[in-house]
């Protein structure tokens, strides 16, 4: 799975989501739906993710074990949707898993057309093919079940789908929404006593047939509402903060630059900006999500951290280089080496991980924040600027290495900063919430 795949992948989720929102929906409910074999399905993921590395080419003495890899990863998401069949969506991801698995089992690989290729921006005859991955065969005379191969090219993403992948991106949304409703009857299993908002139960009634005071049951739900627009108002403030945390830091940069004498110029300044914010708001609001969709659990919470920082980073790129071919500037930054984005992947796995342990600790507060976020800055931008050094045609000069290792030391600091403030600013407005006294609700007399 490349990164254009894993892109499609993340809006397939996204769009479910929305829909679900549309419907008057929330993310809490995806805590208590009943996914089975989560392992599994991570480890199938990072499988696929691994075999669609850019430059990945699996070469030599075993030229197979690609492919026989590719073939596990789709075997251990069979697992998992046999696992989770009774959920909405998976009748189709398990049909997309089939399909690919035939095609990927008679060819040795995926199948792609040179049509395809070129139509996603690759030549078939340079070294762009490496690209591929070992997931990717070009189709030949001899192709067999071509049709099921990856015939759809997605330009912006230099990506090609199949016919099961498509199928598998709409039980996507379609399980997102399962997982909402299961997760649903799940609650309502819990508390069937309960008076849920729009749903018409209601507690029992009282015995006697005298006037008395109830309390209404509806605060119970008005506390699932109040935890659901507290995750999204997080994640709101995450964004605000992160942008204004681009923008400082696009600051102090432009202050350090300006000093050393190596100021650029304004249009160069804007692109830089840009790639800047955008990077600074998906790293920390990706951080964010996985923290509220996990509850605060490490590994989970490392996971989402080891997904946003890749594709934070493309994104982030690609829009410094759409901003800068808008403004004529010939020299933009394009597509991040592998390691970068590998280096940047551990980077805020690690971190994430660390931010979701801190936080179920007492002395949990900005001090131990900081400390993660300096001591994630130290081990992997220091890797990070060796690397550089190291593999430059041209020594760089100090004022490149002082700006670029402030960058390094500086977000991850001011990243979980902001999610320590957004967090605290939560349980600022929900302790003012709560000191509201309830409303009360008389019944009739009998």
């Amino acid at each position: 799975m490349s990164l254009g795949a894993l892109s499609i992948l993340l809006l397939a989720i996204a769009g479910g989501l929305a829909v679900d929102q549309l419907r008057g929906g929330d993310l809490d409910r995806l805590r208590a739906a009943p996914m089975k074999a989560v392992p599994l399905a991570v480890a199938a993921l990072v499988l696929q993710v691994l075999l669609g590395l850019h430059g990945l080419r699996v070469e030599g003495a075993l030229p197979m074990i690609g492919s026989v890899l590719l073939v596990a990863s789709l075997l251990l998401g069979l697992v998992v949707v046999w696992a989770n069949r009774r959920l909405l969506g998976m009748l189709l991801i398990g049909l997309g898993l089939l399909a690919n698995l035939l095609v990927v089992g008679v060819n040795g690989g995926m199948p792609v057309p040179k049509a395809t290729l070129e139509r996603a921006g690759i030549s078939a005859t340079s070294s762009d093919l490496h690209e591929l991955g070992p997931k990717y065969v070009l189709e030949r005379p001899g192709t067999r079940l071509g049709v099921l191969g990856a015939r759809l090219a997605v330009p912006p993403g230099r990506t090609m789908v199949s016919v099961g992948d498509v199928t598998q991106y709409a039980g996507l949304v379609l399980l997102v929404q399962g997982l909402m409703l299961a997760g649903t009857r799940r609650r309502l299993q819990a508390s069937p006593d309960r008076k849920l908002a729009g749903l018409g139960r209601e507690a029992p009634a009282p015995r006697n047939g005298n006037a008395a005071a109830r309390i209404n049951d509806q605060p119970n739900a008005e506390t699932r509402l109040q935890g659901s627009a507290g995750s999204k108002a997080m994640l709101l403030r995450v964004a605000w903060l992160a942008i204004l945390l681009g923008l400082l830091l696009q600051l102090a940069l432009l202050l350090a630059t300006a000093g050393f004498g190596t100021f650029a110029g304004l249009r160069p300044l804007a692109a830089e900006t840009a790639r800047s914010v955008g990077w600074s708001v998906l790293v920390c609001t990706g951080v964010a999500v996985g923290r509220v969709a996990a509850k605060g659990r490490p590994p989970l919470m490392g996971i989402a951290g080891l997904l946003a920082a890749p594709l934070a980073l493309t994104v982030a790129n690609t829009i410094q280089k759409g901003i800068a071919a808008a403004l004529n500037i010939p020299q933009a930054a394009g597509t991040a080496p592998l390691w970068v984005l590998v280096l940047k992947a551990a980077e805020y796995g690690c971190l994430a991980a660390a931010l979701g342990w801190i936080a179920r600790r007492a002395w949990a507060g900005a001090p131990a924040y900081a400390a993660a976020g300096l001591l994630a800055g130290i081990v992997f931008g220091g890797a990070a600027l060796t690397v550089v050094a190291q593999s430059a045609l041209t020594p760089p000069s100090p004022a490149t290495l002082m700006v670029k290792g402030v960058n390094e030391l500086a977000f991850p600091v001011g990243c979980v900063l902001v999610i320590f403030a957004a967090e605290v600013l939560g349980k600022r407005v929900s302790t003012r919430r709560t000191q509201q006294p309830p409303s009360l609700t008389f019944a009739k007399t009998a």
